[in-house]
């Protein structure tokens, strides 16, 4: 499928036939594998100087201790050019450093190596209703058509390190951008600082920039859209793990690397009516939300911490949860978590928001692809004692003595003299919800 597939925006996808490795003394003459022994990346991203370039290098070995050097270069999200020389590792080592002269960046990549597992004694899967396994390849191409909307490498070849590294700067970033709206009279010197922190994100997180780039414009919009970055990362996590489980279990379908269990409810289980019940009389916005399928969903280790949960469990409501296609996938793996960057639309600071209108929710779906339909989770939250919120405010976890937080439709004020039109509640502990099921739906 595309979300497994390399990403090739950089690298065109290799020949129909392998090109001969050029052998060693040593080596067996007829071995045509053309997978390099060594892969090395550069970045250069430099906002004032218009830079946005990555210099791959990829060796092979060759007679009387030489190497087959590859080097493919250009701007990130253009196709690249390529040359290729047989030539000594001396040689190598100083183009190397002559870009890294110029200010270009190792990325560190990761290429698991495969490992096999056989597993004779595991009995077989029992065989999977067809449109579970539709939804999954739906979500499997959704998540891995945007990573490749936005990702210059390929996807397998980000390391952990890497991601980690952009966690780090990002959440740099929304300190400083912080502190540019709060201080006016330093405006330039915290542009400068934050311009330095958002370069070294894109450094370490190759990634498609305009062809020609503002630089304060790239910043700020970065800085706008610190949500989508988080979510990036996500995104690149989750793919990382299923191409590592893909390699160790070649075999096992999307399915089985994804972990969780997912079920179609039939048109006449009390389940699924119940459901399709709820969403059909909580729709409010003015427009009708029809159902097409309903999973009943289990992610196994979110299940576990719930089940085991403490806080807020005295009251439990059924509520929905709306996000983008693309970001199911990585939320199928793991479970809703509550987002460290700071976004515009949290009122109520950084936790996970549930709505008791299906509407309400899913004006946050989005679908990538026509024909596809949207998808909405309905979750399972242990909300407790539950504080009303006067006015929008952030926290970082609810008053003391309460258990969530919710903003309440007529009471809680959202901005200046307007309150809110809907209810909604959160939690700040992931543990304090489930995910029950999948909706599938159009509008």
């Amino acid at each position: 499928m595309v979300a497994n597939a390399i990403i090739n925006i950089l690298f065109p996808p290799s020949p129909a036939a392998p090109v001969p490795a050029i052998p060693t003394a040593s080596a067996n003459t007829d071995d045509t594998s053309d997978e390099p022994t060594e892969r090395r990346m550069y970045q250069l991203t430099d906002l004032t100087g218009n830079h946005n370039k990555f210099y791959m290098v990829e060796l092979w070995p060759a007679p009387d201790g030489k190497v087959r050097f590859r080097a493919s270069w250009g701007r990130v999200g253009s196709k690249p050019q390529t040359a290729e020389k047989v030539v000594t590792p001396y040689a190598v080592e100083a183009q190397i450093a002559e870009k890294v002269r110029k200010g270009y960046r190792r990325v560190e990549l990761h290429r698991p190596e495969v490992e096999i597992i056989a597993q004779p004694d595991d009995p077989p899967l029992p065989k999977l209703d067809p449109k579970v396994v539709q939804l999954v390849d739906w979500v499997f191409l959704e998540a891995g058509e945007h990573i490749r909307s936005y990702l210059a490498v390929e996807v397998d070849a980000l390391g952990q390190d890497q991601i980690n590294e952009g966690r780090r700067l990002l959440s740099e970033a929304q300190t400083q951008y912080n502190t540019l709206r709060l201080n006016p009279f330093k405006r330039d010197q915290n542009m400068k600082v934050l311009a330095g922190t958002v370069q070294g994100y894109y450094n370490a997180i190759p990634t498609k920039l305009p062809a020609r780039m503002d630089p304060e414009r790239v910043v700020l919009d970065f800085c706008k859209q610190l949500n989508e970055q988080e979510d990036r990362l996500l995104q690149l996590e989750a793919a990382i793990a299923m191409m590592k489980v893909e390699r160790k279990h070649p075999g096992q379908s999307h399915y089985q690397n994804l972990g969780a269990d997912i079920n179609v409810l039939p048109a006449d289980d009390p389940a699924r009516m119940d459901i399709v019940a709820y969403v059909e009389r909580t729709q409010v916005h003015g427009y009708k939300v029809r159902v097409r399928d309903v999973f009943e969903v289990c992610i196994p280790e979110e299940r576990k911490a719930y089940e085991q949960n403490k806080h807020g469990i005295g009251h439990r409501e059924l509520l929905f949860h709306g996000t983008h296609n693309r970001n199911v996938r990585h939320i199928l793996r793991q479970g809703l978590i509550c987002p460290r960057t700071a976004s515009n639309g949290r009122m109520f600071g950084n936790g996970i928001y549930l709505a008791n209108s299906s509407s309400k929710s899913v004006n946050y779906c989005a679908v990538g692809r026509a024909g596809f339909p949207n998808m909405l989770f309905v979750v399972e939250a242990a909300l407790g004692n539950s504080y009303v919120a006067t006015t929008a405010k952030g926290f970082n976890k609810p008053p003391r003595g309460y258990d969530s937080v919710c903003g309440r439709a007529g009471h809680t004020k959202a901005w200046a003299a307007f309150t809110l039109q809907n209810d909604e509640f959160v939690v700040y502990r992931p543990e304090q919800q489930t995910i029950r099921y999948l909706i599938t739906f159009e509008r």
